[in-house]
Formats: structure tokens, sequence, C-alpha cells
């Protein structure tokens, strides 16, 4: 037999169903399932959801015995958070047996009941799967990552990115990035802006259901390097002075300026001179300084004067850089003529 009906559970009271199996049904099942209208509700600050209200049900045999109950344990699961309350049994005598539905928490509702009893052609059919719980989703912050501060502010934008973040019921997820209780930022993917130092950034992912999860991300924003600055030959200026038996020196003033090509100070320029020398001197407040070489025979022609480095406590050398002002050089080689 199957009896499909609904039925009102009043607050604070017990509803009962009577129903009467022959003894064609002794040692047949019994099976009875109960479907509460109501909701899911938040319970233990959201931990944990439940369904509200909470019935629990039993069967009673002919003689007042409860030979069935759908009473759950703390933190039980009667299918769907207890949407559905469920009872089997065997009839083991015939006679007037009761199904019981009543509040655990004071408060009725609407039910929809399906009872089978007595002898069937095959087996009772099975109750109707309960329908499935909600899961909570998986929080993916992404991999750690360290960045350099390129602009030397010092900070630097960063990339929050919960892409890999995943919901097993396919659930839309919002995401809550925060630093230490701080709220940063919001989305799937976003900047921010990090000071240089260590960050531990923590994701909140949370499903429509209220679920979530977390993730966290480290980012370690490292100080660049200081900007390294050049320094150029920026003018070579060459003279002579002869004696009276026709022998001659030749001398180079040097003009060294840094990568704003204003004059540079203590700089030591290092010349390759062509009669096989070598000379340097070191620049003043003007960022100037010559050398000298020694003297010529009066039929040499000419004598070279090549620029090999310029060393500074500060800044490097960039021989690319050279220029001279005034056109009668390269910048890194001057010929002088008696």
């Amino acid at each position: 037999t199957h009896e499909n009906f609904t039925a009102k559970v009043i607050r604070n009271r017990t509803w009962t169903h009577e129903f009467i199996i022959g003894t064609d049904g002794v040692g047949e099942p019994i099976a009875a399932t109960i479907l509460i209208e109501g909701e899911l509700v938040c319970v233990l600050f959201c931990l944990l959801q439940e369904w509200s209200p909470d019935l629990d049900a039993r069967l009673l045999d002919p003689f007042g015995a409860i030979i069935a109950t759908s009473e759950c344990p703390l933190r039980g699961d009667c299918g769907a958070h207890g949407q559905q309350e469920t009872l089997q049994a065997t009839a083991q005598s015939a006679g007037t047996y009761k199904l019981e539905v009543y509040p655990y928490s004071t408060i009725g509702s609407d039910i929809v009941v399906d009872l089978f009893y007595g002898p069937l052609a095959g087996s009772p059919p099975p109750p109707p799967p309960p329908p499935p719980g909600n899961s909570p989703p998986n929080a993916d912050a992404g991999a750690d990552q360290t960045v350099v501060d390129t602009d030397q502010s010092p900070s630097e934008w960063v990339t929050l990115d919960g892409s890999g973040s995943s919901d097993p019921d396919g659930d839309a997820l919002s995401y809550a990035w925060s630093e230490n209780g701080t709220e940063l930022a919001t989305g799937e993917t976003t900047s921010v802006h990090l000071s240089d130092g260590i960050h531990v950034i923590t994701l909140v992912v949370t499903d429509t259901e209220g679920a979530s999860d977390t993730d966290t991300v480290t980012f370690e924003v490292e100080s660049a390097p200081p900007a390294v600055g050049t320094s150029h030959v920026g003018d070579l200026d060459g003279s002579t002075t002869s004696n009276r038996k026709g022998r001659w020196q030749a001398s180079v003033n040097v003009t060294v300026h840094d990568d704003l090509d204003s004059g540079l100070t203590d700089a030591t320029v290092s010349f390759s001179v062509s009669d096989g020398t070598t000379r340097s001197c070191t620049t003043d407040a003007s960022g100037t300084c010559s050398v000298t070489s020694r003297r010529q025979s009066s039929n040499a022609p000419s004598i070279e004067f090549a620029v090999v480095s310029i060393d500074h406590a500060t800044l490097t050398y960039s021989g690319s850089d050279n220029h001279d002002s005034d056109g009668d050089s390269d910048g890194t080689e001057i010929t002088v003529y008696p």
C-alpha cells in the first residue's frame, strides 16, 4: 500500500497518522519519507548550516513500542541538512500502526508524506534521494612572487590573481584580498601597490550559499639597486711648445662630463701616447686637467693621444658617449702637430 499526502505539524504538537497492517503484511517492510517545508539557516557563526524548522519522526507498532526513529545525533545529517526525515522498519504483527511527526525545537511546518506498507508485488521503492548539499569553494591565491621595485618609489604595483579558485557546485564566487586584517581589494584579478618588503596577502572566496575558503600568497618586493651614472670626455684640445733647437712638446687639455654633461671633479683620465708612453691627470673643480708628452725631435710630424679610461669613485666610464664640443677630435683620440 502507498499513501501520499500533505499535512501540517502544529507548534509544540505531535502530528499522528494511523494505518492498519493485516496479517498478510507481517514481515513486510514499512517505509516513510517526510519532506519538511522550510529553509537552510546558519549555526555556529555560519560554520554549519541546518534545516529549519527541525522536525523528527517515529513509527510505533500496535503495542505502542517505537520501532523506528529519525532523530539525528548532534551535527548529524538526516538528508539535505534535515529537510527530509526517513523511517524504515519491518512489521512484526498485525494491527494499527502510528506515524508521528513532532517539532524538535517547538516550531511546526507543512510536510509531504510518502508511506509504504503491507504486502507488495516486489521490494518497496526506495525513498527519493535527498537534494545535494552545498560544497564549499576552493581558494587559490596563486604562487608566491618576488618583484623588483623598478621605479625606486619605494613601492611597486603587483597583480593579485585568484583565477585558480573554483567551486565544485559551479556557484559564482566573490573575492576579497586583505593583509593583516586590512582589506586591500576585491575581484578575481586586481592590482595593488605594495611597499618594499615582505607581504602575506590573504584571499577569501565565498560562494552564493555563503560557504567560503581562504588561501595566502607571499610577495617580496625588493628595492632596485641604485642607478649607475656614467662619465665621458666632453672636450679634447691640443697645443704645442718648442725650444730653440726645434724640439717640441705636445699638451692635451681634457674636460670630463657626467651623464648630465656637467663638469666632473676628481676623475682620473689615462692616455696612451703614440711615443710609447702613458700619461694621466685628475680633473679639477671645472672637470678639466692636462697631460704633456715627452719632447719630440724636430722632424717628428705629429703625436697622438688616446683616452684609455676615466676612473671615478661613483661613475662608470662610457667611451661611446665621448664627444668634442669644438670638433677638433672625436672625443677619444686627438692628433697634435708641431
